[in-house]
């Protein structure tokens, strides 16, 4: 199928093809990785007190407890190569690492439980 535009005709048809691609959603802030198998960062991570726990959906959304305050924190995750970036669910940004199976976020070294 072919497309013509008169004005930024090849900016508009990238863009299109990007979002008939689903490449679009990422790129403009959507879900976290929602790609069928193997999702590696996928589960629950904990400090090794399990004061902090975190639990990254395949979905893309995550839920982070504090101690006693379950689901303290949450919002949605996308991950690109070890960086990962959360945005809860009042629009906060704050991102996160993942170094020889370890995710560094805020101060917090978190292991993956099993």
């Amino acid at each position: 199928m072919e497309i013509t535009y008169r004005h930024g005709g090849l900016v508009r048809a990238v863009l299109w093809s990007m979002l008939a691609a689903g490449i679009a959603t990422a790129l403009l802030g959507g879900g976290g990785d929602t790609r069928a198998g193997p999702q590696p960062y996928v589960g629950v991570w904990s400090t090794p007190d399990g004061k902090v726990r975190q639990e990254l959906r395949t979905d893309g959304r995550y839920a982070e407890s504090h101690g006693a305050r379950v689901k303290a924190q949450t919002g949605r995750y996308e991950v690109s190569g070890e960086r990962i970036v959360y945005v809860d669910d009042t629009g906060a940004r704050e991102y996160g690492s993942f170094r020889d199976g370890v995710l560094h976020r805020d101060g917090h070294v978190l292991y993956r439980q099993r």
